[in-house]
């Protein structure tokens, strides 16, 4: 596990709330831990190994202040899961005010990396059943083949010059993977469309 400092305070020196030594909530080692943590530049990953050799208190008493700070929302876990489906290693996110509600799993970051004044980490709420990722073509079950064929067809049937079907259909499925990019490039194909209808003989020749 490690520690990722969340502060929104990016010098070179430690700026901390006041309201982090005011929270009564809050045990002194858990307040030592987490201004230790805040005092690291953002983004910067902190083994929770490193804290244990840092300090006396042992891995216990370690251990115990992060789960104080999860508790209080000061520290969020964090977990990505990789294209393989294999988890990542479980990292607290530190912040310098409590969270009351948990970001999404965010990557975690190499360790000890360059210093950004811009924040990377993704921590809206995606609520459940909502992707954030358009979906790709599905097949209709309809007769005259997949939604991808329709689209194709669709595309063709505006496109002014009808040369080479077999290596632009070939071209079509490689660019285009979600209805998405699809209603942009028909769009923008029916726009460029009303142009060409303009022009003259001796300008088409050079549009493929």
């Amino acid at each position: 596990m490690a520690l990722i400092n969340k502060s929104e305070y990016q010098k070179d020196f430690a700026v901390l709330p006041n309201a982090i030594f005011e929270d009564k909530e809050m045990s002194l080692k858990a307040t030592g831990l987490l201004t230790y943590a805040l005092s690291k530049p953002p983004e910067w990953k902190i083994k929770t190994k490193d804290i244990v050799n840092r300090f006396s208190d042992g891995r216990d008493s370690v251990y115990s202040a992060i789960k104080e700070l999860e508790e209080l929302g000061y520290m969020i876990k964090v977990q990505d899961q990789e294209n393989n489906g294999k988890f990542t290693e479980v990292v607290y996110e530190v912040y310098d005010t409590p969270r009351k509600t948990k970001p999404l799993p965010a990557k975690p970051f190499t360790e000890n990396p360059q210093h950004s004044n811009t924040d990377i980490s993704n921590t809206e709420e995606i609520p459940k059943g909502i992707s954030n990722r358009t979906p790709p073509f599905k097949r209709s079950g309809l007769p005259g083949g997949s939604t991808e064929d329709k689209r194709f067809t669709e595309f063709w049937e505006l496109y002014p010059k009808k040369l080479k079907k077999k290596e632009a259909r070939e071209a079509f499925k490689k660019v285009v993977k979600t209805t998405e990019i699809y209603s942009l490039l028909k769009a923008g194909l029916e726009k460029w469309v009303k142009e060409w209808n303009q022009w003259d003989d001796e300008e088409r020749r050079y549009i493929p």
